[in-house]
């Protein structure tokens, strides 16, 4: 500016030496909000399309000057539309060293622990407005972090996640989008956003290490803030390969800053011993509804449905040991009513525990996150309609010459069936076929009769191949999210 007219203590009148057009940044419903955050956080809700319009650009104005021994040490600048906008400039020596010094020693003095194999060390830098983060995991596994928009939910964050047997580049360790909760729904982020500084995975024979830093604003990114609390996510595997976490969880807290100094003085003293942890939860994994759920699904078709099964091809052994010729059929029903019922305990154990544990806000997701879980309401759906098909079920013809009612020749020459009712016309799920399964020789059985009996018995044998692989792969699961000996082999034994 040129200075018009002033007094010893004020300027009266002034001229601007260097005008262009004005650009206007217009806010958006979000700027007020934003602007609790700091200038970087509001800045970025702006809608600032004139600053690429040609007109405008076209007229641009430069204000160039060059200090010389005459310029003060302090200057100060401010925008000739906005008030409290500027600040000073100290002008230095070219020769002089940088009057602005940023310090971190102070990164990992007050490291967070998030599990007891999980420590966390962060600090920004407000100068180069960048986070750096360390996360140790006293173990052998893929470890990674994500930055949310204020909520402990995985779907929509950005994760920095690394891989172990991967090799140190741009590839790994890499930022992530967490579009779903299954693993194919962690994609890579494009080349052009992997803006990553220092990013490193390591490992020792005991420990992995993940390191990387951050820029606080990125575009499409959630942001990080400075001067308020963040929500983070962190989890790590089982092993190297990126699969479903072992242990995960959320932290709120607010980083420390690298230490500031300009001219000696520090400029945030208020920011360097922050680490304002608020807290850092683990989602419930709900232990014992999950042992439970697999109690039930392992007494149901690691035992009871077998027996059910062995009963019916040993029924000949039975009568010959003195028992009624229904004795196998008793037995049948009883054991598989009984696997049915807990079946639909386990289901409902199942459904109970992944609400329990699903954070507040967020969709359970009860049958779309990984194959255990959808096998698993497949194989509800079979058991219900394994048991509705037997309940309804077309009866085996009886004697012309006998009134015998169809129950009971149901029972005597009927191959074993499943179900989950106590009536004794009524079949059950992994029946075998059976060579006994023949008429009375005075009646023959219906077309209708014949395709029921070939389609019960399809339905009981993939039952049972389903539930044995389900309850296998539940046992792999639990040792997994638990961190136990994985105990399929007794499954096996039984």
């Amino acid at each position: 500016v040129e200075i018009l007219n002033q007094t010893q203590n004020e300027v009266l009148d002034f001229e601007f030496t260097a005008v262009a057009p004005l650009c206007d940044y217009i806010e958006s419903p979000e700027s007020s909000e934003a602007a609790e955050c700091g200038f970087p956080f509001y800045f970025t809700t702006l809608d600032t399309s004139c600053a690429a319009d040609q007109l405008i650009t076209d007229q641009a104005a430069e204000l160039e000057f060059t200090p010389d021994e005459t310029t003060p040490d302090t200057i100060y600048y401010q925008c000739g539309t906005h008030t409290n906008l500027g600040w000073k400039i100290h002008v230095i020596d070219a020769d002089a060293p940088s009057i602005q010094q940023v310090e971190c020693s102070n990164f990992g003095s007050t490291p967070i622990r998030l599990t007891n194999e999980l420590t966390l060390n962060a600090i920004i830098d407000p100068v180069l407005n960048t986070m750096k983060v360390e996360l140790v995991y006293d173990g052998l596994a893929w470890v990674g972090m994500a930055f949310t928009d204020g909520s402990p939910i995985m779907v929509g964050a950005e994760a920095v996640i690394g891989l172990p047997d991967e090799p140190n580049s741009l590839q790994n360790p890499a930022k992530y989008d967490l579009n779903r909760r299954e693993v194919s729904g962690v994609v890579r982020m494009s080349d052009e956003m992997q803006t990553l500084k220092n990013a490193t995975i390591i490992q020792t024979e005991s420990q992995t290490i993940l390191s990387f830093t951050k820029l606080l604003i990125e575009p499409d990114e959630h942001p990080i803030f400075t001067d308020k609390a963040n929500t983070f996510l962190f989890a790590h595997g089982s092993d190297n390969d990126l699969g479903f976490h072992s242990r995960f969880g959320s932290i709120e807290f607010r980083p420390n800053q690298c230490e500031v100094t300009v001219l000696g003085e520090v400029q945030n003293e208020y920011a360097l011993d922050w680490q304002g942890v608020v807290g850092v939860e683990e989602p419930d994994l709900n232990r014992n509804l999950w042992m439970a759920h697999g109690i039930c699904a392992s007494i149901a078709w690691a035992i009871l449905v077998p027996l059910a099964v062995g009963a019916s091809l040993i029924r000949k052994v039975l009568v010959k040991i003195g028992l009624a010729e229904s004795a196998w059929f008793q037995i049948h029903r009883v054991l598989n009513s009984l696997a049915a019922i807990l079946t639909l305990i386990a289901f409902s154990l199942a459904v109970h525990a992944i609400n329990d544990q699903t954070p507040s806000g967020e969709s359970a997701d009860h049958f779309s996150t990984i194959t255990h879980h959808r096998t698993g309401l497949v194989i509800f759906v079979f058991t219900m309609a394994q048991a509705l098909n037997g309940i309804f079920r077309p009866h085996l013809p009886h004697s012309d010459d006998e009134e015998e009612p169809s129950d009971q020749v149901d029972e005597k020459i009927e191959a074993p069936q499943a179900s989950t009712t106590v009536k004794a016309d009524e079949t059950f799920p992994g029946e075998p076929k059976s060579d006994d399964d023949n008429d009375d020789g005075n009646s023959k059985k219906s077309s209708v009769r014949q395709f029921w009996e070939i389609f019960h018995r399809l339905l009981g044998a993939t039952l049972l191949g389903l539930t044995w692989w389900q309850v296998q792969d539940g046992l792999g699961l639990f040792a997994l999210r638990f961190d136990e000996e994985n105990m399929d082999f007794v499954f096996w034994i039984v």
